[in-house]
């Protein structure tokens, strides 16, 4: 089908003068003048009613989009995008894209995203930029991705100028450009853009093409904090904690630190568990302490799993348990903390919390030893002499598989 675009009005007016005046070169100026006039108006009535049928169409299928009729939306966008409607042709795309009404097609996708960013819509110039930068739909192209995403940056796409930002900082932009990456942060971080404030205050801290500034790190790092966004504030909490570019305050990192707990950022939640534990900007509260240590535990934290294994030997904030001791030790160990390894080793030696086993005694030891833990080594020895010829074998045997198992590689540790 023919393509119809509705903004080329002023090509397409002089098209048809041109071609009148062609035609009627023997003629008088007036009668040219009114067979211009003449044609002018048919063509622009001609155009009135297919906007208006466009937009009809777009309505149309937007009612049905609204109840969940895809198919319905998706035959009535066909006919207003190939009318030209730009809005159809964006939402047809997202239609092929997210096999909406239609066989998902990214090739179609494209298409009709390309249809409509050169028509301006921003929104069809970004996601086209992202079709070309993953290679869906179309070759990987991060020059046609850097092209569209600075269309829409320049329209104010805050992701846009965000994702600019972000291809110069890594180079993904063909080239690795730290200034224009700051330009595009900045421009989206203006716009509240969390992500870029958050770049952007990293940028300062560590003094990438800036000179370091942990004042212009804070300004940033807030204003993300403030908008919501985890990470800036953990790194926000740790600047107060640390006096960081400001006086330090306790108080201030526990309130930024539980702000970034809340929201599941792990660091958050081990860090405000240890200001509770220490009483360090806020009354020590060792319950609560153990509330965050679960918390970060349960996320994979070996140090945190170590601390409550420890809560829960001390009966700190916990009925002291030697079972679940062992549980949390258990978890760390199998991450590799060797603080976790070693006690692990004791209580299997001294049969707390688990079933007495010198020959599990021997492999905790002995992987606790290769990370260098303090008198891992003379305790596996000690444990050694205890075992019978075949028993050491086998505590050999298992502490290299497991060690496998852990860090996977096949060094001996013992």
């Amino acid at each position: 089908m023919k393509d119809f675009w509705p903004f080329t009005r002023v090509p397409r007016r002089r098209c048809v003068q041109s071609i009148v005046m062609r035609r009627s070169g023997a003629l008088m100026n007036m009668v040219k003048y009114q067979l211009v006039s003449i044609a002018l108006s048919l063509s622009l009535g001609s155009f009135s009613v297919m906007a208006e049928d466009a937009s009809t169409f777009f309505e149309q299928g937007s009612e049905q989009y609204q109840q969940q009729q895809y198919k319905k939306a998706f035959h009535w966008y066909t006919e207003a995008a190939e009318l030209g409607h730009v809005d159809a042709q964006y939402s047809l795309a997202t239609m092929y894209d997210n096999g909406l009404g239609a066989s998902q097609s990214y090739k179609q996708a494209v298409y009709w995203y390309t249809k409509a960013a050169a028509q301006g819509h921003f929104d069809a110039q970004y996601n086209l930029a992202i079709m070309h930068f993953a290679g869906l739909g179309t070759k990987k192209s991060a020059k046609l991705a850097i092209y569209w995403f600075t269309k829409a940056a320049e329209q104010g796409s805050a992701d846009a100028q965000f994702n600019l930002g972000a291809m110069y900082e890594t180079g993904e932009a063909q080239i690795r450009n730290i200034q224009l990456a700051i330009y595009w942060y900045t421009k989206a971080a203006e716009l509240s853009h969390t992500d870029a404030q958050f770049n952007l205050a990293v940028i300062h801290e560590k003094g990438r093409g800036v000179r370091q500034s942990n004042k212009q790190a804070i300004y940033w790092y807030r204003s993300a904090a403030e908008l919501g966004h985890a990470n800036a504030q953990f790194n926000l909490g740790l600047m107060h904690q640390y006096g960081r570019g400001i006086a330090k305050n306790n108080q201030q990192a526990v309130h930024w630190y539980r702000k970034a707990a809340e929201q599941g950022k792990v660091e958050a939640q081990y860090n405000l568990a240890i200001m509770y534990d220490k009483g360090l900007g806020i009354t020590r509260n060792k319950r609560q302490a153990v509330r965050w240590y679960i918390k970060a535990a349960e996320q994979g934290i070996a140090i945190a799993q170590y601390n409550l294994a420890l809560m829960y030997s001390r009966g700190e904030g916990v009925t002291k348990s030697y079972p679940q001791e062992a549980y949390w030790y258990m978890k760390a160990a199998m991450l590799g903390y060797a603080p976790a390894q070693f006690n692990l080793a004791l209580m299997y030696e001294r049969g707390q919390g688990v079933t007495q086993d010198d020959i599990q005694a021997y492999m905790w030891f002995a992987l606790a030893a290769t990370q260098g833990a303090k008198n891992g080594v003379f305790n596996r020895n000690r444990i050694a002499k205890k075992l019978s010829n075949s028993e050491l074998k086998q505590a050999k045997s298992a502490a290299n598989k497991r060690y496998n198992e852990i860090y996977a590689n096949t060094t001996a540790t013992s």
